[in-house]
């Protein structure tokens, strides 16, 4: 726990916008693509402007195994194929409507309980055997504790100081637009990460990262919405949290300090 957090305090003050003095010229839409994780990459003191991150292989196997599980080449192959293709935000898609009309926990709570009762059925009555039925029951109860424990974060970080805090406000608005940039920010610096791990080489590395970007810029046009719909994405995983105030001071340097990435090149 104190690694963590002094790990995070060194983050938070040590030298920004960390630059690899070797980086190779990118063309724009690689720079595009690979800003869309600066937040993150700010977060793991990784260099901004280059595929690697300037962090030692031995770093980056212990990172991934703690945070994402990833200990292999197919490890890390399926979770950037989560991110990709479904990440956190399909578990927002389900909860954001319940969450937005149920203030009170247990109504709440009940109605995505029954959502996912509901969601098991129908998988269910399509598996045929017993086998494929509790594989999707366990897979099911996993989905049902984080969808609980989601949509009481949204609902915290709704109803605390951040619902109208000034840089990004947790309000029904700004939630409505979904949080592709938490998958999508992420989906980028988790595959740096396994890049210079080793698990996967330069081309799978970049045709991620360019999916990434584009699935981004499709969705936003600035960085500043990019940053909002990350923000969101956080405070659902993670709650009211001390380091979700962290995540704001990363956010906002990122979006207004003079020497940001983000102000030499636009998302679109």
């Amino acid at each position: 726990m104190f690694g963590k957090i002094k790990f995070f305090f060194r983050s938070l003050s040590d030298k920004k916008f960390r630059e690899n003095p070797k980086a190779p010229p990118l063309a724009d839409a690689d720079k595009r693509a690979l800003l869309t994780g600066l937040i993150n990459s700010e977060q793991i003191t990784a260099w901004c402007n280059s595929l690697a991150t300037g962090l030692s292989r031995g770093h980056l196997r212990t990172q991934l195994n703690k945070w994402y599980g990833i200990a292999s080449a197919e490890d890390a192959v399926s979770t950037l194929d989560w991110f990709q293709t479904e990440g956190h935000r399909a578990i927002f898609n389900d909860i954001w409507p319940i969450v937005k009309r149920a203030t009170d926990a247990n109504a709440r709570q009940e109605a995505i309980h029954e959502l996912y009762d509901e969601l098991f059925n129908r998988a269910a009555a399509q598996a045929g055997d017993t086998a494929g039925t509790e594989r999707l029951e366990e897979r099911y109860e996993n989905l049902l504790g984080r969808a609980i424990a989601y949509g009481d974060n949204l609902r915290e970080v709704m109803d605390g100081t951040r619902g109208n805090d000034p840089l990004v406000a947790f309000n029904e608005k700004n939630i409505d637009k979904g949080i592709l940039a938490w998958d999508m920010g992420r989906l980028v610096t988790v595959t740096r990460s396994a890049f210079g791990a080793g698990y996967i080489d330069e081309q799978t590395a970049w045709d991620y990262i360019r999916k990434a970007g584009q699935s981004a810029a499709a969705e936003y046009s600035t960085w500043e919405e990019l940053a909002v719909a990350y923000l969101i994405g956080r405070g659902m995983w993670g709650g009211d949290s001390f380091t979700l105030g962290g995540m704001y001071n990363f956010t906002e340097y990122c979006l207004k300090d003079a020497n940001s990435p983000w102000k030499t090149i636009t998302l679109k």
